[in-house]
């Protein structure tokens, strides 16, 4: 069978051929090797055969050009997705995607589209490290109605506990129920509290919009409104929610093309005119739009978007449940579409309407829930802890707008999410505990019910402020990647390797001396891993300012470089500088002139105080002058003689020992080891000069043999090498 479809494949390829030519020649003998590998099942042979096949069109610029590499680079991306090589996988759905795009037939392609995005958001999901921060100035103010200006309230429907919640979900059904009705059920507190109402559609379909949006309820809406304005809390209307899923939504692109448009222009009617009304009778009322976090297949949240003078806030219905539906498949696009089955990652599911709106609008989480048990018996407890685990340790962290969240707590349609007793619905325990544990540790919301200093989280390289400890977590998640590892590292030091989301370290910085700390946080996760590098600076007033390490326009220095740690500290802390703006340059010596500017830089000195030549070789107003200066002036260097000082000339690993040692002498750094131990084999060629110094560096662990116990005096150093000593000779000096 399998020979029948790759012969068969062939042969509607060759029907789409151009007239043969040495391209085309070359194309049939790829895509023989592609079909070959594709039978294999062997994802590197299809990779490589892949490859093959893009080396042919390298620029594809026609439609059958397209139409030969689209699928063979959506296997590709499979193929590295299987080996569990995500961002390769990521890289390859987006080439897919493009070309797709570029054929023009957004009709033809449709189904082809909605999956390739999602996957590519879940393969792209890069490992990003935040600090909780006391700094409202790193929480995002979008002056919405009735925004906190920093924290996140926090409840659900059905119950209210003034030491847990802050806020309130009401459902009233739409005209067959008024507000007011239902005011035995708001929390007695003296407290302001953030009130949800959800307005629900009774019907949910376009007769229910039309009749909103043509003013047939008009009197019933400002009576309720007319309540809402004497409520003492802050209220949110979510009106008609989830409207980009409603079932009566078009469920064909035929249907659609009819009357999809007229769907979301009503809807859009009909949003507007509440909104009017409540701005009008209830000033304490702020208008919510909150659709589904995933819409109807032919439709997109901002379809139906009514307008930002309509809108206050923005939010969603958010549930993470297990699925009957779901392949457990890496190659799965309705999987990803849907955030199911290995791709279960609500942040990425919700991400969409945050990078939509998040950016003018808060966000609400207007309902979530886990379910851990149903009538069909296929939701376990087990999963909707996992789950909920998940959910609210990254929810505010990576999404600072988020400054509500309602849980769904009660039963419905047999699916059981009830946390705390809700009338007849019995609580779960454990999820309970699990519930609070997660909300009592989450600075955002600790800090909106003043139990916290903390305002929320920022990313570390936002950080800078006077603390006691640098309170890190990781958010990091590959599809189907349960077995993730974070690893922290201190100055090269680790310190935690941690299998537990969100992944939490702590630096305290009272154990930090002041001056320049190298954070590095490893990530690993089948064949994929990341290495995040960054220059903690503590101050003398104890103030901790975060900076990545790498200028993002460095492309030369990769993560499997033996020096990539030490290359970054030099970067992060302007020690070093690239050769050009996207190049470190690793691999080119360094230069005497060099060598002595970062000794300079690491001294601190000011520049302008030695703008003179004092060599015969080394003319004034060069960029490295002031730092030769300096350093023949307090002694770190003595040149090749009187006069000379060999600017150009590549630096020698014994002269970088001694300009070191001299260093330290004179700022009086002890250096810890002394000057004896084993000699190096090579010791007879070490310069006499230069040998106490070698050994005294060598016995600090500045310098190491390079092999057989050579020392290499005479050989010259490259950058990176440099940059590794340097770190080094920074460590020692603070500790």
């Amino acid at each position: 069978m399998k020979k029948f479809v790759c012969a068969f494949i062939a042969f509607i390829l060759f029907l789409s051929a151009a007239p043969v030519g040495v391209s085309a020649m070359s194309y049939w003998d790829a895509q023989a090797q592609y079909l070959e590998a594709v039978e294999s099942g062997d994802p590197e042979r299809i990779i490589s055969a892949v490859k093959a096949i893009e080396s042919v069109y390298p620029d594809s610029q026609d439609q059958t050009e397209r139409n030969r590499l689209m699928e063979p680079l959506k296997k590709a991306a499979q193929s590295y997705g299987s080996l569990g090589k995500f961002p390769e996988s990521a890289k390859y759905y987006t080439k897919y995607l493009n070309l797709i795009k570029a054929s023009n037939d957004p009709v033809k392609y449709h189904d082809a589209i909605n999956t390739a995005t999602m996957l590519i958001e879940h393969n792209s999901v890069t490992p990003t490290v935040y600090a909780a921060t006391s700094s409202l100035s790193n929480i995002p103010d979008l002056k919405g109605k009735n925004e906190p200006r920093a924290g996140t309230y926090h409840g659900m429907c059905g119950v209210f506990d003034e030491n847990r919640d802050n806020a309130f979900l009401l459902y009233v059904h739409f005209e067959t129920e008024s507000i007011e009705s239902f005011k035995w059920k708001l929390p007695s507190t003296g407290d302001r509290y953030m009130l949800t109402i959800a307005w629900n559609s009774p019907n949910e379909n376009l007769a229910d919009l039309k009749y909103v949006a043509e003013g047939n309820a008009d009197d019933y809406i400002i009576e309720n409104l007319e309540y809402v304005a004497g409520l003492n809390a802050d209220v949110m209307i979510r009106f008609f929610a989830e409207v980009n899923n409603w079932s009566d939504l078009p469920q064909t692109m035929e249907d659609y093309q009819k009357r999809g448009k007229e769907y979301t222009d009503t809807f859009i009617r009909a949003f507007r005119r509440v909104a009017d009304l409540a701005h009008k009778y209830a000033p304490n009322a702020a208008m919510v739009f909150s659709p589904n976090d995933v819409s109807n297949w032919y439709f997109k949240a901002e379809d139906f978007y009514p307008g930002d003078k309509y809108v206050d806030w923005v939010g969603m219905s958010t549930y993470c449940n297990m699925s009957k539906s779901s392949t457990y498949k890496l190659t799965s696009g309705n999987d990803a579409y849907y955030s199911r089955g290995l791709y279960e990652n609500q942040i990425v599911k919700i991400k969409h309407i945050v990078d939509t709106w998040g950016g003018k609008k808060p966000i609400v989480v207007s309902e979530c829930g886990f379910c851990y048990r149903n009538n069909a018996g296929t939701q376990t407890e087990e999963h909707a802890l996992k789950a909920m685990k998940f959910f609210f340790s990254y929810v505010t962290m990576v999404y600072p707008q988020v400054k509500c969240i309602n849980y769904f707590n009660t039963n419905f349609g047999g699916e059981s999410f009830c946390l705390f007793k809700n009338g007849s619905a019995e609580g779960n325990e454990e999820l309970a505990s699990l519930y609070t544990s997660l909300i009592s540790s989450d600075p955002a919301m600790e800090y909106i019910m003043g139990r916290s200093e903390r305002c929320g989280y920022t990313k570390v390289e936002k950080f800078s402020e006077v603390t006691g400890s640098l309170d890190l977590s990781t958010y990091a998640w590959y599809p189907g990647g349960d077995d993730l590892t974070v690893t922290y590292s201190v100055d090269t030091v680790k310190k935690l390797s941690t299998k537990e989301l969100p992944y939490k370290y702590s630096v305290d910085a009272k154990e930090l001396a002041a001056g320049n700390h190298l954070l590095t946080v490893k990530v690993n996760c089948k064949n994929t891993s990341s290495v995040l590098l960054y220059v903690v600076n503590k101050a003398e007033d104890g103030r901790i300012t975060v900076k990545k390490a790498y200028p993002d326009a460095i492309k030369d220095v990769k993560q499997s470089n033996w020096a990539y740690e030490c290359v970054g500290y030099g970067l992060g802390t302007g020690l070093f500088t690239g050769m050009s703006e996207a190049a470190f340059s690793p691999g080119v010596s360094l230069s005497r002139a060099m060598f002595v500017t970062i000794m300079g830089r690491m001294a601190g000195i000011d520049a302008s105080k030695y703008n003179y030549s004092s060599f015969g070789d080394v003319k004034a107003g060069k960029w490295y002058t002031p730092y030769i200066a300096w350093a023949k002036e307090t002694g770190v260097v003595k040149g090749l003689s009187e006069t000379k000082f060999g600017p150009d000339a590549l630096i020698t690993r014994e002269q970088m020992c001694a300009i070191m040692t001299r260093y330290a002498d004179h700022f009086e750094i002890a250096l810890p080891g002394g000057s004896g131990g084993e000699k190096f084999a090579d010791d007879a060629k070490i310069s006499n000069y230069a040998k106490t110094a070698v050994y005294r560096a060598k016995n600090a662990g500045l310098v190491n043999g390079k092999g057989n116990n050579m020392f290499e005096p005479r050989a010259t150093a490259t950058r990176a090498e440099a940059a590794a000593i340097i770190m080094r000779f920074c460590f020692v000096q603070m500790n």
